[in-house]
């Protein structure tokens, strides 16, 4: 599985990696500009696997997996070439009768992206980007504040550092005046994490060698807005 995901990651790499050539010698042709902005929510797998083991052997619940994000971004757009911005974060919360351990992510970066498919009402472009993000978790205590002996020692972690992220977008148009529309999408890509820097965790034994992975899918449902300029 994880032979895939790097084969999966570094096919979406290379294709992003040719965006961004497109995006520096661009092909010849009509330049048409356009501003886009878009609100995004999706699902991205977090690196708790560790994690779910060691917590629950110690008496507490484990993180989940997984989270929903939510998030925005943009671009605008000259010609087939297109820069922007993203961002998304995101959070969950696993339960048991006294404790709660809650999980969590947010992440930013700048991409730019290459039109390989654009017409009236579909466009569907690779993107590659870089910014940088962070993973934690932390245990409370269900009912009430948590004591100061237990801020001091309840199991909390977490993790950050550079991200590149690759990937691909396909966007449906349905446009309502001359100047623009409405937008809905999907991206399907990446989170590439170059460093790798080990989790800081504290609250039960030594378990700073872990690492998040190399490579973490996502995908996301985009809901925007376009105006265009011929």
């Amino acid at each position: 599985m994880r032979t895939m995901t790097r084969r999966l990651a570094g096919w979406c790499l290379r294709a992003a990696g040719r965006s961004l050539l497109a995006t520096v010698w661009p092909r010849p042709g009509a330049a048409r500009s356009e501003a886009v902005a878009y609100f995004s929510i999706g699902r991205q797998p977090l690196d708790t696997g560790q994690l779910r083991t060691i917590l629950p052997a110690v008496g507490y619940p484990p993180p989940q997996a997984s989270s929903t994000g939510w998030g925005g971004g943009g671009y605008g757009r000259l010609g087939r070439r297109m820069v922007g911005g993203a961002g998304s974060g995101g959070g969950s919360t696993q339960r048991r009768r006294r404790f709660s351990t809650n999980s969590g992510f947010g992440s930013g970066h700048m991409f730019t992206g290459y039109a390989s498919y654009d017409s009236e009402r579909w466009r569907i472009f690779p993107f590659i980007g870089i910014g940088g993000g962070g993973q934690g978790f932390g245990v409370r205590p269900t009912q009430g504040k948590p004591t100061p002996l237990q801020e001091a020692t309840l199991p909390a972690g977490g993790t950050g550092g550079p991200e590149i992220h690759a990937g691909w977008t396909t966007e449906y148009r349905l446009r309502l005046i001359p100047q623009g529309g409405l937008l809905v999408g999907v991206q399907l890509g990446w989170t590439l994490t170059p460093l790798r820097l080990p989790w800081f965790v504290r609250g039960f034994g030594d378990v700073r060698l872990l690492r998040p992975r190399a490579a973490r899918p996502y995908v996301n449902l985009v809901i925007g807005a376009y105006v265009d300029r011929v």
